[in-house]
């Protein structure tokens, strides 16, 4: 479940208020980082046989499948990807193909670490090995997937005019409207301060 309350997070750099689409897909980077390190410590407190409220695991995979995988994979895979190829630009230099195996390998290990949450809000012990294991693999990965994407956002931004930019960044405002329910993002983004509040109590 996605809460509604808290602050919202990037408000001073006028998220939703325009500005480059790239600028916009790195914003949403940093609210993912925020996550990774919110579940790096997650796993520490699992190793130590500590226990951790399940609902934390399961605003964690809300976030992923909502915030990562719904809206931002789909902007990159739906808009932008499909953009920078109309403009032709070379796969050496954009290793876009690349990033869409990464995409699907993430996905994959969200969907394991959702059954891992199952299982140990269920109390079975599996789902603490699941968690550990599917974690410590999703934020290595994820962290270095991050950086590639940021590093093409950069060569994006060398042959992407104003008015692409722009037009991108309108689609991307469009897409949310059709893969979110209203007022979800607001509150994906208000989810990543309230993740953090539980985590300082650990």
């Amino acid at each position: 479940m996605v809460s509604s309350t808290g602050p919202f997070i990037y408000e001073k750099q006028g998220w939703g208020q325009g500005g480059l689409a790239t600028d916009k897909l790195r914003q949403e980077h940093e609210a993912a980082l925020r996550v990774l390190k919110l579940l790096d410590r997650a796993v520490v407190h699992l190793k130590d046989n500590q226990e951790i409220n399940p609902f934390f695991f399961e605003e964690v995979i809300d976030f992923l499948q909502l915030f990562v995988v719904c809206a931002h994979h789909a902007k990159e895979e739906e808009i932008l990807f499909p953009f920078l190829k109309e403009k032709c630009i070379q796969e050496k230099d954009m290793p876009i193909e690349t990033i869409h195996q990464e995409h699907y390998k993430e996905h994959q290990l969200i969907e394991q670490m959702e059954k891992g949450f199952y299982l140990y809000k269920e109390g079975n012990p599996a789902g603490r090995e699941i968690l550990i294991e599917v974690a410590e693999l999703y934020t290595h990965i994820a962290r270095r997937h991050i950086m590639k994407e940021n590093t093409l956002f950069m060569l994006a931004d060398e042959v992407l005019s104003p008015e692409d930019q722009a037009e991108i960044r309108g689609d991307f405002d469009n897409l949310e409207l059709q893969k979110l329910y209203e007022g979800t993002a607001e509150r994906l983004k208000e989810l990543v301060n309230e993740l953090e509040r539980q985590a300082f109590h650990w």
